[in-house]
Parts: structure tokens; sequence; C-alpha cells
């Protein structure tokens, strides 16, 4: 069994420093990210913005998974991150997997409402 991955991800360059590791691409689930699970969310970020936001949230950081799957010879952590940036409250959900190194996968990012 391989990773699931949706067909229509978005793969940028950034530069990230997370947990030691140095990666320089993410691949954005975009249509998960404007439109939320079950289209429930209706936002517009931009694949720039998304950039910009995972790199301050993230670089620099060091944290434990909070779950990992298997997928056969492969696996994935998976990440959960509740950050202030700017005054504004963020929802990170994030993965590495052992089939692509060096990328980050970002599920879900949005904001909190208070």
């Amino acid at each position: 069994m391989a990773v699931i991955r949706p067909d229509d991800l978005v793969i940028i360059d950034v530069e990230i420093n997370f947990n030691l590791q140095n990666y320089y691409k993410i691949e954005i689930d975009l249509n998960h990210i404007n439109y939320g699970k079950n289209f429930t969310r209706k936002t517009d970020l931009t694949v720039e913005e998304i950039k910009i936001l995972v790199t301050s949230l993230l670089d620099t950081r060091i944290f434990a998974p909070h779950a990992e799957r298997d997928y056969g010879d492969d696996s994935c952590e998976y990440y959960y991150l509740v950050k202030a940036l700017n005054g504004k409250i963020y929802k990170l959900v994030f993965c590495e997997c052992t089939d692509r190194k060096g990328i980050l996968g970002i599920i879900t990012l949005h904001r909190l409402r208070r």
C-alpha cells in the first residue's frame, strides 16, 4: 500500500528548518485548506500566503508528532499545531512521509476564531 495523496497537490520551494532537519519543498492541499473537509469553510489563501504562514509557524521549531500511520513499506508522521501569529490564531496540520524525504505535506491551515 502506498501513501495516499490528493491528485491536485501544489508543490512549491521553501526553506524551513523543522525538527533539526532542512526541508526544501512543501506539498499543499489547496482545496482542503480553502474549502475544508466537506466544503464547510470558504477562504481564499494563496499559495504564497500559505508558504509565508507555514514558514513562520514552523521554522526552527522542534516537537513530536501527534500520530503515525504505516503505508506498507512507508509511513507518515502527522503533526498538529495551534499557534498565534501576528495576533491571529492558526491551526496547522501537516505530515512528513518516508517516501518523500525533504518535503512537508500541508494538510490543513486555517485561522481559528476566538
